[in-house]
């Protein structure tokens, strides 16, 4: 049932490399996975730099852009998100300094990614999204 709470219909997304490694977290809740850092985009001031500081405790060095404004359809229902469930996103590769500190509320942790790595978990959302494998699968592997 969708919120009656009005949403800011829009999104920020952060791609953090390191070399050639990304930083993706560990999902808390629904959908569960990995993903790279990213939040409403309701923040007052640099929304992408306050969402990467909250769930992973770095701090922005360099950004590029990757995307202005991407329609994306997801599991926000809240006004003004008619006639589809999504938001509006900003997407952004970025560089980041400090210490790794996941956000216990946020994430169930947080890591560098070789290309590898992430090619592995593409594989594995495409045979979970096409149904050759079932989520019971996926979590015992």
């Amino acid at each position: 049932m969708p919120s009656l709470t009005p949403c800011c219909g829009a999104s920020v997304g952060a791609i953090p490399r390191r070399g050639d490694d990304i930083l993706l977290l560990t999902r808390a809740w629904y959908p569960d996975g990995v993903a790279p850092p990213a939040g409403h985009d309701d923040h007052d001031g640099d929304s992408l730099a306050a969402e990467v500081a909250e769930e992973t405790g770095l701090t922005v060095t360099w950004r590029r852009p990757l995307a202005e404004r991407l329609w994306l359809p997801g599991l926000c229902a809240s006004p003004p998100a008619i006639p589809l469930p999504g938001h509006w996103w900003r997407l952004e590769e970025i560089g980041v300094t400090g210490d790794l500190a996941p956000d216990p509320i946020e994430t169930r942790g947080a890591r560098w990614y070789s290309p590898r790595e992430i090619e592995d978990l593409v594989q594995v959302t495409m045979a979970l999204a096409t149904g050759t494998i079932t989520d019971a699968v996926r979590t015992t592997r």
